[in-house]
């Protein structure tokens, strides 16, 4: 079962994410015979309890063999409501050792400007885990069944 352990810094609840195109999409270029060179991306991503959908930001996309599927709406800082790119991509958040990692295979993700981070970890994964914060510690726990 996947454990991580944090503690709570001045952007919030941030963890490390690694990024990458999903697996469906690295086959399809490789059987096209596109070179992938898709090594996985390492940003820094906060985990939010007030978002419905995960995020990344945009210049870590670009980097990535991926191309946007569709639209969500999403709700901006100020309130109002956005349509932006989605993407199919793979998340891993590496976890303490001996405990595994958060493993996300393919995972529809909205693309948005950079931001304080450049990623967001929102309800649509933190839903699939269990998360614990002390507030008088400043210590979280992130597992998943």
């Amino acid at each position: 079962m996947p454990r991580l352990i944090g503690r709570r810094t001045h952007e919030g609840l941030v963890v490390d994410l690694r990024v990458a195109a999903s697996p469906n999409r690295r086959d399809f270029l490789q059987r096209r015979g596109t070179p992938v060179g898709d090594v996985p991306i390492t940003i820094k991503a906060i985990l939010d309890t007030g978002a419905g959908m995960s995020c990344i930001a945009m210049p870590i996309l670009t980097r990535l063999p991926v191309r946007a599927w569709g639209t969500a709406k999403v709700v901006t800082p100020a309130g109002g409501l956005s349509e932006r790119p989605t993407f199919d991509v793979s998340l891993v958040i590496p976890g303490e050792a001996g405990f595994g990692s958060f493993m996300f295979p393919v995972t529809r993700i909205v693309g948005v400007q950079p931001a304080s981070t450049d990623g967001i970890i929102g309800l649509d994964l933190l839903d699939h885990c269990r998360l614990d914060y002390n507030g008088k510690t400043g210590l979280f726990t992130l597992e998943m069944d």
